[in-house]
């Protein structure tokens, strides 16, 4: 059996970057033109949702209140994929911490896009990228790579992981 270069990046390491990135990358552009637009399509709506205040009890919330919602979760939305977006990118370069962080966020939008998927086929899609992401940074000798310091042929002074 052929040793393992443990300088060369592993495939799923790859993958799981590219995934990340490119997934994050076009919920980022959706969410960005989303927010951008938001406010045209509430225009749109804005008889019925100024029907709406009318007609129930919701406190002193208005139809300005509704509009700046509207964009605020679109903006955080695509704050979020940005950075994740950065955060593939920078594990595919053996930053074990944008590993760690890339999993966590795509663990987070995993759930939430679970969730979603309930409404729509698209977060679906969003929830198989997170799931794969995840999987990937943690097999083909991720763990191996990512424990290993740059440019060293071995790994940090008593250790096998960086984690022990």
């Amino acid at each position: 059996m052929q040793q393992r270069d443990p300088d060369k990046r592993p495939g799923t390491v790859l993958a799981a970057g590219l995934v990340t990135a490119i997934t994050s990358a076009l919920v980022f552009v959706f969410c960005a033109l989303g927010a951008l637009g938001m406010d045209a399509v509430i225009d749109e709506a804005r008889p019925d949702i100024e029907r709406e205040l009318r007609e129930n009890d919701y406190g002193n919330v208005d139809f300005g209140d509704i509009q700046s919602i509207a964009v605020g979760v679109f903006v955080f939305f695509a704050i979020w994929a940005l950075a994740s977006t950065v955060l593939g990118l920078l594990a595919l370069g053996r930053r074990n911490w944008a590993r760690i962080l890339t999993v966590i966020s795509a663990g987070l939008a995993g759930l939430l896009t679970l969730v979603l998927g309930l409404l729509a086929i698209v977060p679906w899609l969003i929830t198989v990228a997170c799931i794969a992401a995840i999987v990937l940074f943690f097999v083909g000798g991720a763990g191996d790579w990512y424990g290993k310091k740059r440019g060293s042929g071995q790994l940090p002074q008593g250790t096998s992981q960086p984690w022990s």
